[in-house]
């Protein structure tokens, strides 16, 4: 099976676009399609117009999540193997590694750019000196009850957010995250996904298992609007047989300023939901229809959105099979196009691909974290119990039987056997 790019990050300052795919990168051109780096195991000798990076550099096993740096000059990596690593992306060289305690699920630079932040399933974040990325610098900085899934810093690097499984927002002060400023509750299902805009740098957008995207006045946790995907899908009479409507988790929130224009994947939905954010209000601009489920997706510097696709990738008869698409944005119309899997921009990569995979890791774990999910896997088991405790019964059952018929068989009257067992029944 081919591997499929699993996340993508956009680096609009030095025109480039990031790509992860298993536990390796690939760094290519967003004004031309070029690619600039991949790994040496992907490398041929004889291709030598791009930067060959050691593939003995990256993880050992699956990179769960990717950040840039506020220049954009750097690269943090978290894995599956529990490896933080900071690259330098002018260089491509990894300039620092350490192994976290626990498996990180989210990556983040302090707006500074002086420290690494991880945020674990266990629900703690945790702080690290970027020019000292080993054990002894990990430093515990907040904690909450439940498994953190997203977080981010404010523009201005004085706030902390995070987003739990139990639904909740957290506002922190940085560096003092002992001061709570404030939490944003409205969320009825985990919150998976928040996202600052860099056009309304005062404003959060959050989105998790409830279908809702919901815009924040962070500081003060106050509720400006919503959105309610689910009901405006009905209202757009989206075809059955294009929307599974079971899956409706936010699985990620980018912006691009010059349009105000907000972006959304839903999990295994063949579409993209772009949103404007004007006057404070979150309203509906355009679907764009793709034919796969898409993993990740980002805005490039000109304002066109990348995305990649779902573990097994559709295909074109002219180009095989294609991994990245690229919707273009029209300026005059100040709408965006149908992908074209053809686009010069992405051809290079589709043609130059991942690689091949025995299995694929679950891109989709944190939607089994919800509460509709969690009640069904409950019903599962106790029906598997019921079943169980029916068939310990009719064993039980089958034993006593075989127990009769060798008493009949020694000479005792099996008629009186069974009258006797039928005044037994009617007893109890």
């Amino acid at each position: 099976m081919i591997s499929p790019f699993h996340k993508i990050l956009s680096s609009k300052k030095n025109k480039k676009i990031i790509l992860v795919y298993t536990s390796n990168l690939l760094v290519v051109d967003s004004s031309n399609g070029e690619i600039l780096a991949a790994s040496s195991e992907k490398s041929s000798e004889s291709n030598k117009s791009y930067f060959k990076i050691e593939s003995s550099l990256f993880p050992s096993s699956n990179i769960r999540s990717i950040a840039l740096s506020e220049d954009e000059s750097e690269l943090a990596l978290i894995s599956e193997d529990k490896q933080i690593a900071n690259w330098n992306l002018t260089t491509y060289s990894r300039t620092g590694e350490t192994q976290s305690i626990k498996r990180a699920n989210a990556v983040q630079y302090s707006r500074d750019g002086t420290s690494i932040a991880i945020a674990d399933k266990f629900g703690d974040l945790y702080v690290l000196k970027k020019n000292k990325l080993n054990q002894n610098s990990i430093r515990l900085h907040l904690g909450h009850v439940s498994m953190l899934l997203d977080f981010t810093f404010s523009i201005d690097g004085k706030h902390i957010i995070t987003c739990e499984r139990d639904e909740k927002i957290r506002v922190s002060n940085f560096p003092n995250s002992f001061i709570i400023d404030c939490y944003c509750l409205g969320h009825k299902e985990y919150v998976n996904s928040i996202h600052i805009p860099r056009f309304a740098t005062d404003m959060l957008i959050s989105g998790g298992g409830d279908a809702l995207l919901i815009l924040w006045k962070f500081k003060t946790g106050k509720e400006i609007d919503r959105f309610d995907i689910a009901a405006h899908l009905e209202k757009l009479e989206v075809d059955n047989n294009a929307i599974n409507k079971f899956y409706t988790t936010v699985m990620e929130i980018k912006s691009y300023s010059n349009s105000n224009c907000i972006a959304v994947v839903l999990e295994k939905q063949p579409f993209l939901l772009l949103l404007r954010l004007v006057e404070d209000k979150l309203t509906f601009m355009q679907k764009i229809n793709v034919p796969k489920d898409i993993l990740s997706m980002d805005f490039d510097s000109e304002g066109n959105i990348w995305m990649c696709f779902g573990a097994v990738s559709f295909k074109s008869e002219d180009t095989g099979n294609n991994l990245v698409a690229i919707s273009r944005f029209n300026k005059e119309k100040n709408l965006y196009s149908a992908i074209n899997v053809d686009d010069p921009l992405t051809s290079k990569i589709n043609n130059f691909g991942t690689t091949t995979v025995d299995n694929f890791p679950d891109y989709y774990e944190v939607s089994q974290l919800g509460k509709s999910s969690i009640k069904a896997k409950l019903e599962i088991n106790a029906e598997k119990f019921n079943k169980n405790k029916e068939m310990d019964k009719i064993k039980k059952m089958n034993k006593k039987g075989a127990k009769n018929c060798n008493t009949a068989e020694d000479g005792t009257n099996s008629e009186e056997n069974d009258l006797q067992q039928v005044k037994k029944q009617k007893l109890n």
